[in-house]
């Protein structure tokens, strides 16, 4: 008898939890959030359990895989799309050395500001879309408005409050120089001028606030020690070679074992299936 019991007892024990483990599967269908929205924007209707057909109350069509389909195997390599070489070369303005780190315990919001010159840079879909993926919140500031061409200055204003409160936690600009073509002059310019360069970089050493530069070319007006980098005037691009069939070995310069004396100078460290460009070091 009280083995029977005890076998009843288990079946309705796996019972509860078979219809516990339904109902949650019920009530969490179809709220699947888009990895794409926005910070700040509430998003849109779930996908359902289906391949994306779904209108987002649970009824999607399709076998569950969600839309995801398989890339293609051997993809044709194309060097990637650099930022183009300015007209003159972006030098921007020193930071004053007494307002380094003078509000690095101030309050800073908790957020990253993507500096893009007219949005047609072709990393700023990259950088939004790696953001929005991890939920990192963002602010985007756009100078230039590509179909008018009016632009947004930069002011001090934008970037804090003139007394201790700080706006943004890092800074990430879509290329070194923010060139973009100005179709009024036929030209490549800089979307910042030297005062407005001197802006962000006064707030960032201010705060001490890091930026990521994604295409850094040392164009400019950060060079990186660089000197500025081959250019291809027939294909308007930086000269750069493709390391599939020809890798790039890197290794310790005369100066690099020095300076680096803990590192084993005779690794060789190869570059394969990049897009490589050369730079030689400024002076």
């Amino acid at each position: 008898m009280d083995q029977h019991n005890r076998r009843n007892r288990g079946w309705r024990a796996a019972l509860t939890l078979f219809s516990l483990v339904t109902i949650l599967l019920i009530a969490f269908n179809g709220v699947v959030t888009p990895v794409s929205a926005a910070p700040g924007d509430p998003g849109t209707p779930g996908h359902g359990n289906g391949n994306g057909n779904g209108n987002g109350n649970g009824k999607g069509k399709g076998k569950g895989d969600h839309g995801i389909r398989p890339g293609p195997v051997d993809i044709k390599r194309t060097p990637a799309k650099s930022p183009h070489r300015p007209d003159k070369k972006i030098t921007g303005k020193l930071v004053n050395p007494s307002v380094v780190g003078t509000h690095a315990f101030d309050p800073i919001d908790m957020k990253v500001l993507v500096i893009a010159a007219d949005g047609n840079e072709s990393t700023f879909p990259a950088i939004t879309a790696f953001l929005d993926q991890i939920g990192l919140p963002y602010m985007v500031y756009q100078v230039i408005n590509p179909t008018t061409g009016a632009k947004t200055p930069l002011t001090a204003g934008m970037l804090w409050d003139g007394a201790l409160h700080g706006y943004y936690q890092g800074v990430i600009l879509t290329t070194d120089s923010l060139v973009y073509y100005d179709a009024s002059t036929g030209s490549y310019p800089s979307a910042f001028t030297d005062t407005e360069w001197n802006i962000l970089w006064t707030y960032e050493s201010t705060f001490k606030i890091r930026q990521v530069t994604f295409n850094a070319t040392g164009f400019g007006p950060e060079t990186f020690g660089l000197n500025w980098p081959a250019w291809d005037d027939t294909q308007h691009r930086l000269t750069w070679s493709q390391t599939a069939a020809s890798p790039v070995n890197g290794t310790l310069t005369a100066a690099g074992k020095t300076q680096l004396s803990y590192l084993k100078s005779t690794v060789t460290v190869p570059i394969e299936y990049a897009d490589t460009v050369l730079a030689t070091h400024g002076s």
